[in-house]
């Protein structure tokens, strides 16, 4: 299946929504439940665009990516938020285009980390008020975010 506005449709339909975990990450160190849910919703309700074999090759990849979260999760590595969020959103992308978010969602990561530890260094106001800033943990959820976006970007472009 080639990138199409159809296969890319839940992930256009959730980028509000991805774009307000990332920012609630930021500030709270927490992914919502609910939150997890409506991306999961958004998928059910755009999966009819999708032909057979690319709804099962998404269920595949969802269920690798969750797999392989939980055991990241079991040694501590990542918070169990990032995996749902991570294994759910990996359900809006394209399996043709599933590359290329890992390469971006490892790009932004890296990013992430290179930003952070330079407003950690930094001696501002939001350290105070966004978990992110305190040192108590990392936010995925950014990075995910960004990651499934620019896939659709590039990809639709």
């Amino acid at each position: 299946m080639t990138a199409t506005w159809a296969s890319f449709a839940g992930l256009l339909v959730a980028a509000p929504l991805l774009v307000w975990m990332a920012w609630q990450d930021l500030r709270e160190l927490k992914i919502s439940n609910r939150n997890v849910l409506l991306i999961l919703a958004i998928f059910v309700l755009a999966a009819p665009m999708l032909d057979l074999p690319e709804i099962l090759s998404r269920l595949l990849a969802f269920c690798l990516v969750f797999a392989i979260g939980l055991v990241l999760f079991a040694t501590r590595i990542i918070a169990g938020g990032d995996v749902k969020m991570l294994s759910v959103v990996t359900l809006l992308i394209p399996s043709d285009t599933v590359q290329s978010f890992a390469l971006y969602l490892s790009a932004t990561l890296l990013c992430m980390v290179v930003i952070l530890a330079a407003l950690q260094r930094s001696q501002n106001g939001l350290k105070n008020r966004w978990a992110a800033l305190q040192q108590i943990g990392f936010p995925m959820a950014p990075s995910i975010s960004l990651a499934a976006l620019l896939c659709a970007i590039i990809h639709l472009s």
